[in-house]
C-alpha cells in the first residue's frame, strides 16, 4: 500500500512504513522508530564488498550460491545449515 510519503507496510499487528533509507516498525503497539538501511548488510552488497562476481538464491529450503572468478563454488543450503563446495568446471 503506498502511503502519502514512502511505502507502508501492514498485516496482523505489524506495521512496516519504509522511505528512502529510513523506515518504522510497529510490533503489536510497540514503535521501533528511527530505523535505518545498513547497506554492508543486504546479502547483495555484502557479497561484492567480498569480492563475489554473481549470487544466485532459492528457497524452500533456502540456499544461495556464490561465485568468485578463480575460487570455488560454496553452496550454502538448509537455511545456512549445510555448506557444499565444488570446483570450478
Amino acid at each position: 500500500m503506498r502511503a502519502a510519503s514512502g511505502v507502508r507496510h501492514e498485516e496482523e499487528g505489524i506495521l512496516l512504513w519504509m522511505k528512502g533509507d529510513e523506515a518504522m516498525l510497529e510490533v503489536d503497539g510497540v514503535r521501533y522508530a528511527d530505523c535505518r538501511r545498513h547497506p554492508l548488510r543486504e546479502p547483495w552488497v555484502d557479497a561484492g564488498r567480498r569480492g563475489m562476481n554473481f549470487r544466485a538464491v532459492g528457497n524452500e529450503p533456502g540456499w544461495h550460491l556464490e561465485i568468485r572468478a578463480g575460487r570455488d563454488l560454496p553452496m550454502i543450503t538448509d537455511y545456512g545449515q549445510r555448506r557444499v563446495e565444488a570446483p570450478l568446471p
